[in-house]
């Protein structure tokens, strides 16, 4: 499991990278994707139990060791538990089995777009984009500030997380002062 690699890492300080190749993920996937219900959902369970013995077993000065994800972005051990939420939850959106973007917890919705607006934040191949939550709680910036300005799009926070994804939007988005709501690039 890709993620037990970065755990290994951190606990080893031998670099194990979470695929070994560029193609590894997609042939995993491909691979899964042609396997029984019965034989995924075993596969799932025994990496599920796999990540929870090595988070539980991660020595203390191991969750500070610097791991790279599968992008090359370099993060402490301790982001890997975020990086399995995010994992779950947004595939869960993705297998199209009915559920959106509106049953995924609010606190995971607002770290999705807590990490689209980081990996965003220095990109200049598309016009800024202003999220912001209708509930008037919370703001964020997609894209580099002050290169143009921002097109505000509001919204309910689950549907700004799905738009920000590039997942299908739950709820109703509406760009300030009229017009369409932008296409963003892709996330991930």
């Amino acid at each position: 499991m890709p993620l037990v690699n970065l755990l290994t890492w951190a606990r080893t300080g031998v670099e194990t990278p979470m695929y070994t190749s560029a193609n590894q993920r997609a042939n995993e996937i491909e691979e899964g994707s042609r396997q029984p219900v019965d034989d995924l959902r075993a596969a799932l369970l025994a990496a599920d139990g796999r990540l929870a013995g090595e988070l539980a077993g991660l020595p203390e000065a191991s969750w500070n060791a610097i791991v790279r994800t599968a992008r090359g972005r370099a993060v402490p051990a301790s982001e890997v538990p975020w990086m399995r939420v995010r994992e779950v939850w947004v595939h869960a959106v993705d297998l199209n089995t009915g559920s959106g973007f509106d049953v995924v917890p609010r606190e995971v919705c607002a770290g999705l777009v807590d990490d689209v607006a980081a990996a965003f934040r220095a990109r200049t191949d598309f016009q800024p984009v202003e999220l912001r939550a209708q509930d008037g709680g919370r703001t964020w910036l997609l894209g580099l500030a002050g290169s143009a300005d921002p097109v505000v799009v509001s919204g309910d926070v689950p549907s700004l997380a799905a738009y920000a994804t590039g997942r299908p939007v739950p709820g109703p988005l509406h760009a300030v002062g009229g017009g369409p709501v932008p296409k963003l690039p892709s996330w991930l």
